[in-house]
Formats: structure tokens, sequence, C-alpha cells
């Protein structure tokens, strides 16, 4: 059985905020078998094991087959990834059972029919080149092609693993407690170190689990469930802690807080490790204000692809409890004493209003910013479906002039029960509107409506469904 699955959500798919993304998610139960020439030679052996119960794969991101089985089979798997063609091949150990993210994926619980014992993930030939934001530290892509490792993650409820033969070359890397000197009575452990990263010393700091919870409307809020204090050497732990959904963050006197990583706990005994590295903060000050050089009040703010200048030898983004969030006041002045040096994308919003395309890069410590939004419009989309059933979903997509572009503004949104969309802070341009249901075929898709859009005018349209 396949299904095809999409969010909800209006989809700046090139654009406006990062915080909206659209991705759609294709998998299935069983094991039937799958042929994919995409893969890399050897998969199959793996994809199209009788014990697999699940697969699943997103736009952007590897495949994943996910499955149960004993420590016989289990030697079969990693057998047939030691001939596995790819550079990089790893198998991760933990302890207890694992959960399919297909058969559960809300993770709100342990659910009997989502138990498993293996996953193993792979990325298809061309993958990558749909998801190059992931392998770059800046917003350019990277030139060549990245290292794409094959994994293979056991859960040993129900393997012995001491008695699976891993062949030469695979690289192992042990995640259960006793690896870590840790027990099954210490139940959920969450330990790691904390350094400053331009000098790579270690520094004490507060650790704060806190479970994340979402929210009516959109959104989540975060509770503190424990704290620790790293010691002179930078090392922190956290024992039986409760199952819950964490965000890990770390803070100290001086220093820009940053969280370092999230984990799904469920209720069994489990290490995770997570190692930090924070940087000294700094001010940041500006003005916004319209293209008549008039101040914007209650403009948010917001800091995005953080990356350190110097010292963060990983590459990785440095990510905020705050998300380097402000607000403008009535001078359309914004300040914060709470960001770092390096480089930025900075995004505005406010009703209304637009930048008009891709949020502006920056490098920081700068001595003031000068943002500037223009007045922008609607486009409410009507669906008319001529006395037929309207399907489970339907969708509608607003394309720039000339098709989707990197530098240009896009979308796509589920009609809500009015067979109505609404796509607001639209900037002026010539649009294309088209709707289709999800999933679709070719012929599903409507007739392109062209749309010129003036100014901070609302306009309204119809698309007939076929």
């Amino acid at each position: 059985m396949t299904r095809t699955l999409a969010n909800v959500f209006v989809v700046l798919v090139l654009i406006l905020t990062p915080r909206f993304a659209f991705a759609e998610i294709e998998g299935g139960e069983g094991n039937e078998s799958l042929s994919d020439g995409r893969m890399p030679k050897g998969a199959g052996a793996i994809i199209n094991h009788l014990d697999r119960i699940a697969w699943w794969e997103g736009d952007g991101g590897p495949f994943h087959a996910e499955g149960l089985s004993d420590t016989l089979a289990m030697n079969e798997i990693v057998t047939a990834f030691g001939k596995f063609d790819v550079k990089t091949r790893r198998i991760v150990v933990h302890d207890g059972i694992g959960q399919s993210y297909w058969l559960n994926m809300q993770q709100s619980e342990m659910k009997e029919a989502a138990k498993i014992d293996w996953t193993f993930l792979v990325w298809p030939e061309g993958k990558w080149e749909n998801s190059r934001w992931m392998f770059s530290r800046r917003k350019e892509p990277p030139r060549e092609k990245p290292d794409l490792p094959a994994q293979i993650d056991v859960y040993t409820a129900n393997i012995r693993w001491a008695d699976v033969i891993v062949p030469a070359g695979i690289q192992v890397i042990d995640e259960r407690l006793e690896a870590h000197g840790f027990k099954a009575a210490d139940g959920i452990v969450i330990g790691g170190h904390v350094k400053e990263l331009v000098d790579g010393q270690p520094m004490v700091a507060t650790v704060h689990a806190q479970r994340i919870e979402t929210k009516k409307g959109q959104g989540y809020v975060y509770t503190d469930l424990a704290q620790s204090k790293s010691d002179s050497a930078g090392k922190w732990v956290l024992k039986n802690l409760p199952p819950a959904w964490i965000r890990i963050v770390v803070e100290a006197d001086g220093f820009v807080p940053r969280v370092v990583g999230y984990a799904h706990c469920f209720d069994q005994p489990q290490w995770h490790s997570f190692d930090a590295g924070l940087i000294r903060a700094i001010s940041l000050s500006g003005r916004v204000t319209d293209q008549s050089g008039t101040p914007l009040a209650d403009v948010d703010v917001r800091l995005d692809d953080v990356i350190v200048a110097k010292g963060d030898e990983t590459g990785d983004r440095y990510e905020s409890p705050s998300n380097f969030r402000f607000k403008t006041d009535a001078d359309g002045r914004f300040h914060s004493n709470q960001v770092l040096a390096g480089k930025a994308t900075v995004w505005l919003h406010k009703s209304g209003y637009s930048m008009g395309g891709l949020g502006r890069s920056v490098t920081l410590p700068t001595k003031e910013l000068e943002l500037q939004l223009m007045k922008a419009g609607s486009i409410r989309v009507t669906v008319d479906f001529n006395g037929q059933k309207r399907p489970k979903e339907y969708m509608v997509e607003l394309e720039p002039e000339g098709g989707n572009a990197v530098r240009k503004y896009g979308g796509s949104a589920t009609i809500d029960a009015k067979n109505v969309f609404t796509f607001e802070n639209v900037p002026p341009g010539k649009y294309v509107v088209k709707g289709h249901p999800n999933p679709s075929t070719e012929q599903e898709v409507t007739e392109a409506l062209e749309i010129d859009l003036q100014g901070s005018n609302a306009v309204n349209v119809t698309i007939k469904a076929k």
C-alpha cells in the first residue's frame, strides 16, 4: 500500500518565510518488493528484505526502510550492508525498541504496531541536489557532491548485538547506555560537553532539558523538565528524564544561548548525547521603513541561517531559543544584545507588506541595519467544482511569471471548507494560479490563470476544477 502525504500550510516555496515548508512524504506498509534504479548498488538486498514492515521517502531527503528482525536476520542485513556500494557506511546501536516513523508519524506514544528493530537510510542518486542547503554553510550550494552516508540503526531489545558479525569497513557507533557508563536503572539519560567556540576551551554552563508541546493554532510551548551544570571539563549529564519530546538549550552569562538538539524520548532506557559550543554575545540595532522612508512599527525582525564567523568547525547553524527574533518600536527601530559575530539572513514580516523576495544577507557585527518593506497585496483563490464531488484534499498553486525560481515568490496551499484560500502579503507582479487534487495526475491540473497584481490591491479569482 502506497500513500502520499503533504502538509496543509501555505507554502512560500522559495521564499518569504522559511518557517513554512512544503514536502510530500511517500511511503507504504509491508514488504512488497520495490524497484528503484536511483538506488546505489546493493541497496535492494536491504530495502526488499522480507522483514521490512514499512518504508518512506520525502521530497528532499533520503529513503528509509523499517523492519522487525531477530539476530539471525540482522546478520543477513549487516552482511548485505558490507557489500553496499557507498563510500561511508555506519551502524548505530541503540537500547530498547525502535518506532516506525511511517506507522507512528505523530510520535506521541509507543504504539505496538509501530515497533521496529531496525531502520535503513540511503540517499537515492540525484536526491541530494534537491537538498543542497543541508550540505552548505552558506546559501550557495556546494560545488561538488558531498559524502552521503548510508546508515542502519539497530535496536537491541530483540537482537543480541554481541552475536552480530560486522564486516570490515563499516563504522559502528554504540549509543547504548552501557557503552557510556550507565545502566538500565538510569532510564532516559542525556549528556554532553560544552566548550567556547572561539578557543575550544571547556566551559561551565547551564543545560536545560525542555518538554516540547504543540499549542493551539500554531507554534510550540517549551517547559523545563530538568537542569544540569557542566563541570570544569565541560561535561554534563541528566538521568531518569520522563518520556517526552525534548529540546536541549545551553546558556551561560555573556554568551548567546543555543539550542543544541532535540530528542524523542520514549518510555524505555536510552542514551542521547549533545555537545555544544557557545559564542560571546554582541549587539545589533537597526531601523525598518517603507519605500517612502516612513518608519514601520511592530515589524517582526528575525535572523535565520546564523553561522558563526570563527571557531565552528562543524559548520552547524547557530539556533537560538529566541529564534533571534525582535520587534520594531514606534520609530521603526529594533535592538538586541543577544546576537553573534558571523553571517545571517534577515527576514521581515508585517501584515500588508513584503520584502519582495529572499531575505537580506548580512555580516555581523554591523553599525546599523537599514531595512525596507514594500506594500503588498493579496490573491484570494476560489475553486469551482462544477457540481462534481470535491476531492478529500485540493491544493492551489501560485507561481511567479516564468515559473518558480530561487529569487521569486511562489506558494502552494490547501483550500478550506469553503473551497477558498487567500495568499497574503504578495509582492506586486505577474503570477499564474493553478489547482489540483492531492495526490493528482497531470490531467487533473486546471488551466493556468494569469494575474497581474498591482501594488497593495486585493485580487479575487476563481478557477474551475477538472
